[in-house]
C-alpha cells in the first residue's frame, strides 16, 4: 500500500495492492511517491498522545477506557481489571466509536488497527467507518467516490493492520466507527494514527528537533547492512580510540559486532576496568540498539572535540557496545511488511500497459520488485513506507525469538537454584563458591540444542574479558530492573528476590533511572505495570520471574554486576521519536557508565610483584566474591562506606585490610601482598575446599529444578 500522485492533476490517490490469483492490467502515466517521511505515526502506542486526546462513545469498563486504545498495549493476567488490553465500547451502545484529538491540523493518512490484548477471551474488528472533524461536532466520513468507504478490519487479536485513507484528509480529529466485529465478540480495538502536520508546524517541530538534537547523529532505524556501515564510518572517524570486532554469528550468519571505544583499543589495561552496553537480546526492541549507535556517534564527535568527560573516560575504561544481539530477530521486525488482503479497491492511471499475474504475493518486496520489472516506470519508494516496514506492523513480539525460536534472555544457564541450593545445604562459601559458579555440564555441551549461538558467542566474550558493569537495553517498558531476575519459590511469578548486593544495585539502577526524565517520572504506567512507587526501578524477581536471564549468569558466573534497562513503552517507535529519545536516555547513559568508577579497585600480587590472577577478594558481610583478573588486578563495586576486605588465593596466606569508598565517583585503590604458603598448609586448603561430590550433586539437583522452572517463565 502506497500513496501515490499523478503528475498531472497532483492529485493523491492510493494504490491497494489486492492478493488476488487473476491476471491484472496496470495502467500508468506517470507515478510519483507522495512524501510519506513526515507522516509517521501520531504516537499512540509510544504515548506522544496524551489520554486526554482519545474520547470513545461509551466504555464497557473502567479498565477498557479511550486510554486503553492504543497499538500494542498489553493486559493483565486477568480480564476486566483496570489494566485491559484495548478500549472495549458497551455492550448496548448503537454507534460505538474512538477518536482522536491530533492537538492540530493534520494531513491524515491511514489507520492502523489491533484486536483486544488478551489471554482469555478473543474480541476484534472487522471492519470500519473512518470520519474526520476541524472541531468534533461536525463530522465527516471518508468516502471511496460516492460511496462511504467501509475498511477490512482485523482477523485475529495480535495483527495490525494497515488501511490507507483514500485521500489523505486534513483535519484535527479522526473517528473509527466499528461497522462489524467477530461473532460472540464485543467491540474492542486498539489504534494507531498514521499523519504529518501541516507545512508550518512541521517546519516548527523541525526546527524544536534541531534545537534538542546533534546535527552529526544519524536519527534512522538501521538494519544490519546500515548499521555495519555506520560503525565502520565511526570507526574511520575515530580510528585510535575504536576498534570493531565481532564474538561468532547468528542463526543466519549475520556477525555479532561489538564496538569498542577506549584510549588503547584491543588491549585489557591493567587497572582499567570493563564495561558493556548489550542491545537487541529482542530483536524487536530497537531503540537500544539506534541509542547505542548514537552514543557511538557522540562519543567520537565529542573526542574529537577535546571534551574532557569524554576523554577522562576513554582514558579510564574500555567500553564495549554490542547493538544487536538478536540480529535476525531485527531484521525479522524491520522488514515486516503491511498485510494485504483481497480488496475490490484499485486505483489505476491512464497510460501505457503491463500486465501479469499477481499470484500470492505475502512479501511487498516481491510485488514490488515483479511490478518494477514488468513496468517501464521509475518509483522511488518512500521513507514512510519503510517506517511502517519496520515499526507499527511488526505488532509486540514479531523478532523477539531467534531464527529458531529461542527468547535470549531465559536462554542462559540458570546457576540460581545451584547457589540456592548449596545455602539451603550451609556449603556457602567454604564448600561451594558464591560466585563463579561453574556451568553444568548438561548445558555447556557442544552438542546442547537448548542453547543459542547468540548465547554461546556472549557466554564466551563473558568469559575472555573482566567486565565489571553491564547494561541489557530492552524495550516495551519504562523501568529500570536489577538482579535477581528470578524467584526462589517454586510456583511463583513474582516476589523479591535480592542478591548479597542489594543496595548497590539499587543506587546503579537509580543512576540510570534518576536522569530519565520520564522513568523516573512517569504520568503513567505503560501498559499494566505502574513502577512510580519505585521511582523507576524494581528488583527484576519482583517484578516477574526469569529464569536463565542474561543479568542473573552475568552476576553468578562473572565479576560483572549487569541491570536491565527498559527504554521505551513503544518497542520500535518511530523514527521521528528518535531525537527525543536520545535526549532521554543520554545523559542516563553516560552516567551509568561512569558508576563503572565506583566502589575499590586494587591489584593482589605476591612478594617478587608479580600479580596473582584468580585471586578471591571477599567483603565481610556481603556474601557475594569477585576475583582477580590476568594481571592481578580487580574492582569490587561498592556504595560509599568502609569496609573488610580479605584476598585469598590457592597458594598464598590470606590477608585483610579496611578500606573506605567516599561519594567521589572515583574508586578507592586498595591492594594486596599475599606471601606463599608452605607445602602442607597448601595440602590442607585444597583438601577442605575439595567439593567433595558437592558440585557434581548440586548440578544433578539443578537439572531437575531447571525443567521445573521453565513452567513459570514469563
Amino acid at each position: 500500500m502506497m500513496l501515490f500522485t499523478r503528475s498531472m492533476e497532483r492529485k493523491p490517490h492510493v494504490l491497494v495492492l489486492s492478493l488476488v490469483l487473476t491476471l491484472t492490467r496496470v495502467w500508468v502515466q506517470a507515478v510519483e511517491v507522495h512524501d510519506l517521511g513526515a507522516c509517521p505515526s501520531l504516537g499512540l502506542e509510544s504515548f506522544r498522545v496524551s489520554d486526554e486526546q482519545l474520547s470513545a462513545s461509551s466504555v464497557k469498563h473502567l479498565g477498557q477506557g479511550a486510554h486503553r486504545g492504543r497499538l500494542n498495549i498489553q493486559s493483565g493476567l486477568v480480564d476486566d481489571d483496570r489494566f485491559d488490553g484495548a478500549w472495549c465500547a458497551a455492550d448496548n451502545d448503537p454507534n460505538p466509536w474512538l477518536s482522536v484529538d491530533a492537538g492540530s491540523l493534520t494531513f491524515f493518512t491511514g489507520v492502523i488497527t489491533q484486536g483486544r490484548a488478551s489471554i482469555w477471551s478473543y474480541h476484534w474488528v472487522t471492519s470500519y467507518k473512518v470520519q474526520v472533524s476541524n472541531d468534533s461536532e461536525s463530522w465527516v466520513i471518508t468516502k471511496n467516490g460516492s460511496e462511504e468507504m467501509v475498511y477490512t478490519g482485523n482477523f485475529d487479536q495480535e495483527t495490525a493492520v494497515l488501511r490507507l485513507l483514500p485521500e489523505p484528509t486534513s483535519a484535527r480529529y479522526i473517528r473509527v466507527l466499528p461497522v462489524t466485529w467477530r461473532i460472540n465478540g464485543s467491540v474492542c480495538l486498539r489504534l494507531e494514527i498514521m499523519g504529518c502536520p501541516l507545512k508550518d508546524l512541521k517546519e516548527k517541530a523541525a526546527s524544536l528537533n534541531k534545537s534538542v538534537s546533534e546535527e552529526y547523529l544519524d536519527f534512522r532505524h538501521h538494519n544490519y547492512e546500515a548499521m555495519k556501515k555506520l560503525l565502520a564510518g565511526v570507526h574511520s572517524d575515530c580510528p585510535n580510540v575504536t576498534r570493531l570486532y565481532w564474538l561468532g554469528r547468528s542463526t543466519q550468519r549475520r556477525r555479532l559486532y561489538v564496538f569498542e571505544m577506549s584510549e588503547n583499543p584491543g588491549v585489557h589495561e591493567a587497572g582499567e576496568p570493563e564495561f558493556r552496553y548489550v542491545a537487541g537480546m529482542h530483536g524487536n526492541e530497537v531503540l537500544g540498539r539506534e541509542l547505542l549507535l548514537l552514543l557511538a556517534q557522540y562519543i567520537c564527535w565529542h573526542y574529537r572535540q577535546g571534551d574532557e568527560r569524554i576523554l577522562r573516560l576513554l582514558r579510564t575504561t574500555r567500553i564495549h557496545l554490542l547493538p544487536s544481539m538478536n540480529p535476525d530477530g531485527y531484521e525479522k521486525a524491520y522488514h515486516k511488511v503491511p498485510r494485504l488482503y483481497p480488496d475490490p479497491e484499485m486505483y489505476l492511471w491512464p497510460g501505457c500497459c503491463c500486465s501479469f499475474s499477481f499470484g500470492t504475493f505475502l512479501d511487498f518486496s516481491q510485488f514490488w520488485k515483479t511490478f518494477s520489472e514488468r513496468c517501464t516506470v521509475h518509483i522511488q519508494i518512500s521513507q514512510g513506507l519503510r517506517l511502517l516496514q519496520g515499526s507499527e506492523l511488526a505488532g509486540w513480539a514479531e523478532g523477539r525469538w531467534t531464527t529458531i525460536g529461542y527468547d535470549l534472555n531465559h536462554n542462559f544457564a540458570d546457576l540460581n537454584t545451584i547457589l540456592w541450593d548449596a545455602e539451603d545445604r550451609g556449603y556457602i562459601p567454604d564448600i561451594f563458591p558464591n560466585h563463579y559458579i561453574t556451568i553444568p555440564e548438561w548445558y555447556s555441551g557442544i552438542n546442547t540444542s537448548a542453547v543459542a549461538v547468540e548465547t554461546r558467542a556472549v557466554i564466551s566474550w563473558m568469559e575472555s574479558i573482566p567486565f565489571v558493569l553491564g547494561g541489557n537495553l530492552h524495550g516495551g517498558e519504562l523501568v529500570v530492573t536489577y538482579p535477581f531476575d528470578c524467584v526462589r519459590s517454586y510456583g511463583v511469578e513474582s516476589e523479591p528476590s535480592p542478591t548479597a548486593d542489594e543496595s548497590l544495585f539499587r543506587w546503579l539502577a537509580t543512576s540510570y533511572a534518576s536522569l530519565h526524565p520520564t522513568m523516573s517520572n512517569a504520568a503513567r504506567p505503560c501498559h499494566t505495570d505502574d513502577f512510580r512507587p519505585g521511582q523507576g526501578i524494581i528488583n527484576g524477581g519482583a517484578w516477574h520471574t526469569v529464569p536463565g536471564s542474561m543479568n542473573d549468569f552475568s552476576y553468578l558466573h562473572t565479576n560483572c554486576f549487569e541491570l536491565t534497562m527498559e527504554l521505551s513503552c513503544d518497542k520500535f517507535p518511530s523514527v521521528v521519536e528518535l531525537p527525543a529519545e536520545w535526549e532521554l536516555n543520554q545523559e542516563s547513559l553516560l552516567t551509568f557508565m561512569e558508576q563503572v568508577h565506583r566502589g575499590i579497585k586494587g591489584f593482589v600480587r605476591d612478594p617478587d610483584g608479580n600479580g596473582i590472577p584468580d585471586a578471591i577478594i571477599r567483603v565481610h558481610g556481603i556474601n557475594h566474591d569477585v576475583r582477580t583478573a590476568t594481571d592481578g588486578d580487580y574492582w569490587r563495586m561498592l556504595n560509599p562506606g568502609t569496609y573488610r576486605l580479605t584476598a585469598m588465593a590457592l597458594g598464598f596466606r590470606s590477608s585483610t585490610t579496611s578500606c573506605s569508598v567516599h561519594y567521589e565517583p572515583h574508586a578507592s585503590h586498595c591492594d594486596f601482598t599475599l606471601t606463599r604458603r608452605n607445602k602442607p598448609s597448601l595440602q590442607r586448603l585444597l583438601a577442605r575446599l575439595g567439593q567433595s561430590g558437592a558440585v557434581a550433586m548440586a548440578q544433578k539437583r539443578h537439572q531437575r529444578a531447571y525443567r521445573k522452572r521453565l513452567h513459570f517463565r514469563v
